[in-house]
C-alpha cells in the first residue's frame, strides 16, 4: 500500500476524474484502517470529502458494488437502435454477399424493418464490436476453367461458329469469362474476424 500512496501522490489530480488505486485507497483507509470517510479521501490522494462520503454510502446499501466500474447512469440511456434480429439480419446478408458495401447493408435493413432508420456509422460500429466483423482484402479463387463441361459447352461454340465465313483472327477478341469475372468483383469484403474471405 505504500508503494501505491507514494505513486498517487506524485500524480496530478484532474477535475472529477479519480485514479483506480485513489479509489482503492480510499476504501482501504475507510474500511480497512476505519478512518472517516474525509479523511480516508484526502489520504487517498485529494479525493472531495463529498465523493468520498457518497462512496462510503454507496458501500453501506450494496455491498458487491463495484467502485473500479464506470460511474455512468445506465438507466436513462436510450435504448439501442439495433437488436438481434438485426444483428442475425446483417450476419445472414453478409454471410451470402460478403462484398456488399455499408450502404447496402442499410438498404437491406430499412427494406426489411420498416420502422428503422439508421445511419451508415452506427451500421459500421455494430459491425465491429457486436458482430464481430472486419473489413478484410478478399483473396479471390477463379471459377474452374479447366471444368470438364465448361470444355465441351467452349469445343460446341467453335465448332458451331467455325461453320460460318467470319474471319476470327482478324476481327475478334476473346476473353476468358472466369478472369474476367473475378475483375468485376470489388477486392474486399466483410467477414468475422480471424475467417479468411
Amino acid at each position: 500500500m505504500e508503494k501505491v500512496l507514494e505513486r498517487v501522490k506524485l500524480q496530478g489530480n484532474n477535475y472529477n476524474k479519480y485514479s483506480n488505486e485513489q479509489k482503492l485507497l480510499s476504501v482501504y483507509f475507510n474500511r480497512v484502517k476505519l478512518f472517516n470517510t474525509a479523511k480516508s479521501g484526502r489520504l487517498a490522494g485529494g479525493i472531495a470529502e463529498r465523493t468520498a462520503q457518497k462512496w462510503a454510502k454507496r458501500f453501506k446499501e450494496d455491498k458487491n458494488w463495484n467502485i473500479l466500474g464506470k460511474q455512468t447512469n445506465l438507466i436513462n440511456r436510450p435504448k439501442p437502435q439495433i437488436g438481434q434480429e438485426h444483428k442475425d439480419h446483417l450476419v445472414n446478408f453478409f454471410d451470402d454477399n460478403p462484398q456488399a458495401r455499408l450502404i447496402d447493408a442499410v438498404d437491406s435493413l430499412t427494406l426489411h424493418f420498416a420502422e428503422l432508420s439508421i445511419k451508415k456509422n452506427t451500421v459500421h460500429k455494430f459491425l465491429k464490436t457486436e458482430c464481430n466483423f472486419s473489413f478484410k482484402k478478399v483473396s479471390l479463387q477463379p471459377v474452374a476453367r479447366n471444368d470438364a463441361t465448361k470444355i465441351a459447352n467452349r469445343l460446341t461454340w467453335v465448332t458451331q461458329w467455325t461453320a460460318t465465313d467470319t474471319n476470327y483472327l482478324k476481327n475478334c477478341v476473346f476473353v476468358g469469362e472466369s478472369a474476367f469475372y473475378i475483375n468485376m468483383r470489388p477486392l474486399s469484403g466483410w467477414s468475422e474476424k480471424g475467417s479468411q474471405l
